[in-house]
């Protein structure tokens, strides 16, 4: 069942090429417990559906708008998650850099254990 909810996070991201440092708000406006995984939407630049789900070797999250989906570590760990996000090249680094954080307001409001 779709959950309204109202999450506020913050992103910030330093882009690699330019070391140029930026930042935005985004919202976690609906959620659905699935109890294996959870769904939620995020209204930021865009708006969009992930997936987490944990599983043996973390987080999986995968990413509706791209068509995406990283092995993460606990949502706390932004440096680590990060780092994924940006490895993966046919992700959009705004998208996913938003899901991680998303991910982590998600666990800290008590919606989302994670491993």
């Amino acid at each position: 069942m779709k959950q309204p909810v109202n999450i506020p996070f913050e992103c910030q991201l330093q882009w690699p090429e330019s070391g140029e440092q930026e930042s935005w708000n985004g919202t976690i406006d609906q959620i659905i417990n699935r109890g294996s995984h959870i769904e939620f939407h995020i209204k930021s630049r865009s708006g969009f559906w992930c997936v987490a789900a944990p599983y043996q070797a973390g987080n999986l999250l995968v990413i509706e708008a791209d068509q995406a989906s990283l092995g993460l570590a606990h949502p706390n760990d932004l440096f680590y998650n990060k780092e994924k996000v940006l490895q993966c090249e046919h992700l959009n680094t705004v998208d996913g850099i938003t899901a991680v954080y998303a991910l982590k307001a998600l666990a800290d409001a008590g919606h989302y254990e994670g491993r």
